[in-house]
């Protein structure tokens, strides 16, 4: 969970969800940055304590009319596919971007993508293009979080915002059609291969009982339940949220909850000077070390040279996932196949599995042979190697 992307229909709370999910992901010492890609919310940047909001990030890449003739150009090609290039950089990180287009306050910060400022001006879309390349393009440190403050309703789905999102939150109020919005939102999320979790806002507790009911009897699961608080509305208006308030302190639990539903650590991780890596251990003569923390040491007893281990690990450089990715193409073959018949590492979960070899082992390191692994892998765990044999055997 490192791009998490808020929706809901308007005035559901979006930006209070936001705004308490970055403080608590702060809190929690994580780096948080707030990107706002609602064209028409004019004070997020007062509840996460700012005076004013950053220049917009459309302006930093030559503004609205700039982005509205690359869309125009594109449109006019050949090409079937209409996402365009308006960051000129493959990748890059959040200490990239100037400072007049970022605002900082401690462990939180805030990006505007841009706002609808004049009559007549022309629609939205140039905002959708900008937010679907920055959240595809921008690559975070393992301590850093995105969050996404979309626009209301779901039309962003339709461009493809939540491409580079791993994780979806939908936000719905007691009443049916904020439900139905949330519901979709989610149903949308799920065929692109996004986590998904539900956030009931603004529920009084004589409405809580009816609403967990209706939810149930339409299959929705929902995470989090956010009582009403006159406390916030007055708070709010000042432009400002008690993080001591109640509301304040049910999102944090729904957190907690997200976070702790799988939860791993690195036992270690992968060291090798090979720059380029073979597809899969069967084809690999690649040398590496596999680094493991001090505090498992002992757990590496009675491994031994020769032997051949089992290495979970994580595929920390793949994109998150999307539904477009069910069918791939090996590189090896002139056919498509299903995901779960690939060594792919776009996969639903990154996780892959390889069979190496041990040359040697002392203290915490173990050198390998048939490394297909990037340095800097992290390896989740190690077990050992035991051949099938038939009951006839």
């Amino acid at each position: 969970m490192r791009k998490i992307a808020v929706c809901g229909k308007g005035g559901v709370g979006k930006s209070f969800i936001v705004y308490g999910i970055a403080k608590a992901f702060a809190n929690r010492g994580k780096k948080v940055l707030v990107v706002d890609s609602d064209e028409s919310n004019q004070t997020l940047y007062r509840l996460l304590g700012f005076n004013e909001p950053p220049s917009a990030f459309m302006d930093f890449l030559g503004g609205k009319k700039s982005v509205q003739q690359s869309i125009i150009k594109r449109f006019q090609s050949a090409d079937k596919e209409t996402k365009i290039n308006v960051i000129e950089k493959e990748t890059f990180s959040i200490d990239e971007i100037p400072n007049e287009f970022i605002k900082k306050d401690g462990n939180i910060g805030l990006v505007s993508i841009g706002k609808i400022k004049e009559p007549m001006e022309g629609c939205a879309c140039p905002m959708g293009v900008v937010s679907r390349e920055f959240l595809e393009k921008i690559e975070l440190n393992e301590n850093e979080i995105i969050i996404v403050d979309t626009e209301a309703g779901i039309e962003h789905f339709g461009r493809g915002i939540e491409k580079g999102i791993d994780t979806v939150i939908a936000v719905a109020e007691p009443y049916l059609d904020s439900i139905e919005v949330a519901e979709k939102a989610i149903s949308i999320s799920e065929k692109m291969g996004k986590n998904t979790y539900l956030i009931m806002n603004k529920i009084s507790k004589e409405m809580e009982g009816k609403m967990r009911e209706i939810t149930e009897k339409r299959g929705l699961s929902v995470l989090g339940w956010v009582h009403f608080s006159p406390e916030i509305y007055v708070s709010a208006i000042e432009g400002g949220i008690p993080e001591k308030s109640e509301a304040f302190r049910e999102i944090e639990e729904f957190l907690d909850k997200i976070m702790e539903e799988f939860k791993f650590k690195p036992i270690g991780y992968i060291k090798t000077e090979a720059t380029e890596i073979p597809r899969h251990w069967t084809v690999s003569q690649v040398e590496g070390e596999i680094v493991i923390e001090p505090k498992y040491k002992l757990g590496l007893k009675d491994i031994k040279v020769g032997d051949k281990i089992v290495v979970i690990f994580v595929f920390h450089k793949s994109p998150p996932f999307s539904e477009e990715k069910l069918i791939q193409k090996p590189p090896h073959l002139n056919e498509t196949k299903g995901v779960f018949s690939t060594c792919s590492p776009h996969r639903p979960n990154p996780l892959g599995l390889s069979v190496l070899e041990v040359l040697d082992i002392r203290e915490n390191i173990i050198r390998v042979k048939r490394l297909d692994m990037y340095d800097g892998t992290p390896v989740l765990d190690i077990k050992p190697y035991i051949e099938y044999k038939s009951s006839g055997e």
